[in-house]
């Protein structure tokens, strides 16, 4: 088994997830992060390394949210209520937040949040992997370098700005297309025209004003990671 992710050659042997990081930066930016947030629940247990071949191996699980919500909506209305897979989803975002909270207090910025680096164990717990464009605030230097996906990356990283609300709003468009199956459209200002008319029935007003004020496009003005939970 063998694919590429947004940082490396990626292969699934007896030792774990092989994952051979395309950039020395990238590798040393992931690893330095795992490191760092080692024995964190809810991310990647790094097993083992090759330094000299730039191998990382990686704990294993077979599913992600992009295959979580793909094979979802295939089966929502037909299979199962639009409800419960929105409280399923809703309980699976819930139980990211303590774990990216606790990576903002060890100084660490994700950078790249995405359904793709987000892994489910067999309980649907989120687990995040891809550290390889994370940021340690601790050693920040200021140099701007590129970080995020586009379609989720927020607007302020295009003048270098980074902060822990980076993974606020990386998160929020996260959110929305998992509810929502479908990515918002991103308007010149950047800020989002969002669709919830369709599921404003099914989906709680606390939920679609959290995503509102998530991807605010004003990084200033999104809440905190621990300020989530007051909308829950």
């Amino acid at each position: 088994m063998k694919f590429v992710s947004s940082s490396g050659i990626i292969r699934l042997t007896n030792r774990g997830v092989k994952k051979t990081v395309k950039s020395v930066h990238s590798y040393f930016t992931e690893y330095n992060a795992l490191n760092k947030l080692k024995d964190l629940k809810g991310v990647i247990n790094l097993l083992d390394t090759n330094k000299d071949k730039g191998v990382l191996y990686l704990e294993y699980h077979n599913l992600d949210l992009h295959s979580y919500i793909i094979t979802n909506n295939k089966i929502v209305g037909i299979k199962k209520p639009k409800e419960k897979y929105i409280n399923e989803t809703v309980n699976i975002f819930k139980n990211m937040l303590p774990t990216l909270d606790e990576c903002h207090k060890r100084d660490i910025i994700h950078g790249d949040i995405k359904p793709e680096n987000i892994l489910l164990d067999t309980n649907n717990y989120p687990i995040f992997i891809d550290f390889g464009q994370a940021t340690d605030l601790s050693t920040f230097n200021n140099f701007y370098r590129y970080m995020g996906t586009e379609g989720y990356a927020p607007p302020e990283l295009e003048k270098g700005i980074l902060g822990y609300f980076t993974d606020v709003y990386s998160l929020g468009i996260t959110l929305y297309i998992s509810l929502l199956g479908k990515k918002p459209h991103i308007l010149n200002d950047g800020s989002i025209e969002f669709d919830f008319i369709e599921n404003e029935n099914v989906l709680p007003y606390q939920i679609t004003n959290m995503i509102y004020d998530m991807t605010d496009p004003k990084y200033e003005n999104r809440p905190s990671i621990e300020m989530l939970d007051y909308y829950l």
